[in-house]
């Protein structure tokens, strides 16, 4: 399919270019394969000026799905980098149920089961704010991150959401 078929068919989702999988096909982040813009070209400048590595400033400019075309604009600027590997992102696990529970003394909350098996609790400030913070959760895929002062509590205490 063709850049101007996919337009007439995606009025929301305009590509630009000749050829609909040579634009997406890389599209991981939010700019990869856009064309660059004089803010982009100068926002790569300044972060690498600032000392961020090329992956990092591929990330600050939502081109991180293609890195290499991060590298070769600033090697066509002349501009110096170092190379330094992210971080692996944190592990996650994903919300199989969210309910609003009712808490007591009349207050609410959201119980959160989730694909590895655990489950968590979060308080909502009001019945509303528990049925907002539950509405289209499910798949969502959320950081496991263990408190240092949980670590004594044992497994499956976890702070999420």
């Amino acid at each position: 399919m063709d850049a101007d078929t996919f337009n007439r068919r995606h009025p929301t989702r305009q590509i630009t270019g000749g050829n609909l999988t040579e634009n997406t096909e890389k599209k991981i982040d939010l700019n990869d394969g856009d064309p660059w813009s004089e803010a982009h070209v100068s926002d790569l400048w300044a972060s690498l000026e600032y000392g961020d590595s090329i992956e990092e400033a591929a990330r600050f400019l939502c081109r991180s799905g293609t890195i290499d075309d991060v590298r070769r604009k600033a090697d066509e600027l002349g501009l110096k980098y170092v190379s330094k590997p992210l971080p692996p992102p944190a592990p996650t696990h994903k919300i199989t149920k969210a309910e609003v529970i009712e808490l007591p003394e009349g207050r609410f909350g959201v119980a959160y089961k989730f694909d590895d098996g655990e489950s968590v609790t979060v308080e909502s400030d009001s019945k509303e704010m528990a049925e907002f913070d539950a509405r289209d959760r499910i798949g969502d895929p959320v950081p496991i991150w263990v408190r240092p002062r949980d670590r004594q509590r044992g497994p499956g205490w976890r702070l999420c959401c």
